[in-house]
């Protein structure tokens, strides 16, 4: 799918849209019986799909240029709030303030040109928590935020409050910190490095911090779970007690680990061969599905993985693939889950999509600063972290 377009939604998210052509161009004439579009009479294909004037919203139109017919055949007239497609003439290159478009407080414009006219629409401008820290990794609990601040070497928090406390450092000196996750009482960490590679930790509510592992090879990506620490070595995945205690290795791989996730049976592991499942009981890993995999999370029923384009989501129980977002999207990055959504960084945005697949949205655009690095979720914000940049939040 080509995207050229963006249309808004609610709460502040951006839907991506493709077209079909021109205003009066051609699309299909026949898809599960959709309504027809009021310039054509043409059916509405799947949603996120624009049919001449009509952008199709789940089962009904969302009015762009001029009016779009309802499931009745009525023509609806287009409110000012909904249409998002300004009649300003426009040329590629332009910059998203030469639309015009006026965003309320609190939200910034995110705009395309499309078909010589202006696509814009509002996305909530995210909040910075913390600025110019270098951030690589993030995490939340409860009430902080916690990241890598790799240019200095340290392990930061924040309160998710944004109230104006000053971030605070509970480790220093750690040069090759790479990932960081979290449990109730701990953050663990690895320090990248060949052939001094570490596994560390240090209680959240502050003291020195402690090498669970020394002299790894190149520790990558890290889970925790009630007893152990997992993470990603040279040639294989590795293991220990969250309370100290010898390494071994849980499974050999040729392939870098490029990220991991445990439930309390299994591993799964995202490289560069494709994603792995391996038994924490032990035994042989299993092929989950071939192909570079990059990033890795988990829910009670699926685990999902990034390749160099796709979000994919394969089902515990009964594995089964189903793709999330495909295609165009700019090596995926980043992958957080909740009860219904998953959550990824695309480029310059915090991208969002139902569980099971739907169209995917913009969460947060932050074209001004730099990639978002890492994803993190809690019940009502998603936070990221952008490398040379900020340590952020937006409302899901």
């Amino acid at each position: 799918m080509r995207w050229t377009g963006l249309v808004g939604v609610a709460f502040g998210a951006v839907l991506f849209v493709t077209r079909c052509g021109s205003n009066d161009g051609t699309c299909p004439t026949t898809i599960n019986g959709s309504t027809a579009c009021s310039r054509n009479g043409l059916v509405c294909p799947n949603p996120g799909t624009e049919c001449g004037s009509c952008v199709c919203n789940g089962s009904a139109f969302a009015c762009t240029l001029g009016n779009c017919f309802d499931g009745g055949g009525t023509p609806t007239t287009c409110p000012a709030p909904t249409n998002v497609f300004v009649d300003q003439p426009c040329t590629n290159g332009l910059t998203c303030a030469s639309s015009g478009y006026a965003c309320s407080a609190g939200s910034s414009a995110v705009c395309a040109c499309t078909i010589g006219k202006w696509a814009c629409s509002c996305v909530t401008t995210p909040t910075v928590i913390a600025a110019g820290e270098n951030a690589l990794s993030i995490a939340v609990d409860d009430t902080s935020v916690y990241w890598i601040a790799f240019d200095v070497g340290a392990i930061r928090r924040a309160r998710k409050a944004n109230d104006g406390g000053a971030p605070e450092t509970l480790a220093s000196g750690q040069s090759f910190a790479s990932v960081l996750v979290l449990d109730a009482a701990n953050v663990y960490w690895t320090n990248e490095d060949n052939p001094g590679g570490s596994v560390m930790t240090i209680p959240k509510g502050g003291g020195a911090p402690v090498a669970l592992v020394q002299n790894e090879a190149l520790p990558s990506s890290i889970a925790v779970d009630a007893t152990n620490v997992y993470w990603g070595a040279l040639g294989a995945v590795r293991t220990a007690p969250i309370g100290g205690g010898s390494a071994t290795t849980l499974v050999a791989l040729s392939a870098r680990v490029n990220g991991i996730a445990a439930s309390a049976t299994t591993v799964y592991c995202a490289t560069d061969d494709g994603l792995i499942a391996a038994p924490i009981a032990g035994g042989s890993e299993v092929m989950l599905s071939p192909g570079f995999a990059n990033d890795v999370a988990l829910d009670a029923n699926n685990v999902y993985w990034t390749t160099f384009s796709d979000v994919m989501q394969m089902s515990i129980a009964t594995p089964s693939t189903v793709t999330i977002a495909s295609s165009n999207h700019d090596q995926p990055s980043g992958l957080a889950v909740d009860g219904t959504s998953v959550y990824w960084a695309n480029g310059t945005a915090v991208m969002k999509a139902p569980i099971g697949g739907g169209p995917p949205v913009v969460v947060a655009f932050v074209a001004a600063l730099v990639r978002p690095e890492g994803i993190a979720v809690d019940s009502q914000n998603v936070y990221f972290a952008t490398y040379d940049s900020h340590v952020m939040s937006a409302p899901k």
